[in-house]
């Protein structure tokens, strides 16, 4: 077979063929052979650039570490703009990607770390499929995950979160052992957002989870099924509600002895859910029982009752049982008067709705001395906020 002439090879630098000088005693075969070994030994860049790579990161790793997060930054950057010309599935492309966002995170720099998540996410999972991906890359996402779960705080926390769980599911799923307190951190800051809808989701998936919890976790699965009862109260899922406080009350009957705050916090719940569905007897029913178990363990005029009373207040007043009402509204003011827990304020508007449902009830030596409380309150904060002249 005949051998291609040497000056017609394309694996031969350009800028090695003006110095090659063959003589005619040597064969083209032999040429061949020396120039494959030259062209090897003489041009190891990508070996040179990871090396450089490597000094650049360690750098920034070492910053990071005594926490000059804004000078780790720039390594961490130099490091990026180094492996850009690695292979395009090189560990150490995902390696870097994951500093820099990182060290953004902790910088509280959201913004700018968001077009470094999404790459790092889509080079993540581009691997997962064609099975390229490095097991240590599941250890970087794991720690950007703690980063988002624990660093960005405000109106940005949700989001952060968010994006601690969409890494934690790339890892591994629901049998990630952090996926539940990420969850539950989620949903209950989405709770108080009024984010309900948006919490929905999420807290079935924390249910679904600790659902398998057993022992002494079953007061975790108790609590994630109150607060996902929460939820689905504040969107109207009021069938699935009930069922959830149902699972949890008889987790908590079981296991918190004698029964305390939980259990009566959660049979104080139950009494809205049956509410909201008319059936005012068995919320009656669950709001006392929760009443009790308060002044059992806490005493009559303490401030975690309060709650029930104003659920009996509301289910009275909506069954035209105004007496009764008043009755539990009296408790009310007793019990933050004892625990001197109102301002002038609140009490004032706390006593004219009493005036009102003494009123409703037809008792209206009741009102007239609501009409006393309210005009020494009103003097009160008078004499704190004296109207000044010009």
């Amino acid at each position: 077979m005949a051998i291609q002439p040497v000056e017609k090879l394309s694996v031969i630098p350009q800028s090695l063929m003006p110095s090659l000088v063959i003589p005619h005693s040597v064969s083209h075969v032999s040429v061949l052979l020396g120039l494959l070994t030259l062209v090897t030994f003489a041009a190891p860049a990508f070996s040179f650039d990871k090396t450089k790579w490597m000094d650049v990161k360690r750098e920034g790793q070492r910053l990071e570490v005594s926490g000059h997060y804004a000078t780790a930054e720039k390594y961490f950057r130099q490091a990026m703009q180094i492996s850009s010309t690695f292979p395009k599935n090189s560990s150490e492309r995902i390696e870097t990607l994951y500093h820099v966002c990182n060290i953004l995170v902790l910088q509280g720099k959201y913004w700018d770390a968001e077009i470094f998540f999404q790459k790092l996410v889509l080079m993540v999972q581009e691997q997962k499929k064609d099975g390229t991906l490095d097991h240590e890359a599941l250890v970087w996402m794991e720690d950007l995950a703690d980063s988002y779960s624990h660093a960005v705080h405000g109106w940005l926390e949700h989001l952060a979160l968010e994006h601690s769980v969409q890494l934690r599911d790339i890892i591994s799923g629901d049998e990630n052992r952090y996926m539940a307190t990420t969850l539950r951190k989620l949903v209950t800051i989405l709770f108080h957002e009024g984010k309900y809808y948006k919490a929905d989701p999420y807290a079935m998936r924390l249910v679904r989870i600790t659902s398998k919890f057993t022992g002494k976790n079953e007061l975790v699965k108790a609590s994630d099924l109150f607060l996902l009862s929460l939820v689905q109260f504040q969107i109207g899922k009021y069938a699935m509600a009930e069922s959830n406080l149902r699972q949890a009350l008889n987790l908590y009957t079981k296991m918190e002895i004698p029964p305390g705050f939980c259990t009566g916090n959660t049979l104080t719940q139950l009494a809205r859910v049956l509410q909201a569905q008319n059936q005012f007897e068995l919320a009656e029913q669950s709001a006392k029982r929760a009443l009790k178990i308060f002044e059992r363990s806490k005493g009559k005029n303490n401030i975690v009752s309060i709650q029930t009373h104003e659920v009996l207040v509301d289910l009275y007043k909506k069954s035209g049982k105004y007496a009764q009402a008043a009755s539990e509204h009296e408790q009310l003011i007793s019990i933050m008067m004892a625990t001197n827990t109102a301002t002038d304020a609140q009490m004032l508007k706390w006593c004219k709705d009493q005036k009102a449902l003494y009123l409703k009830s037809k008792n209206t030596a009741k009102a007239r001395e609501m009409d006393r409380k309210i005009g020494a309150i009103s003097k009160r904060i008078g004499a704190k906020n004296p109207t000044h002249g010009h």
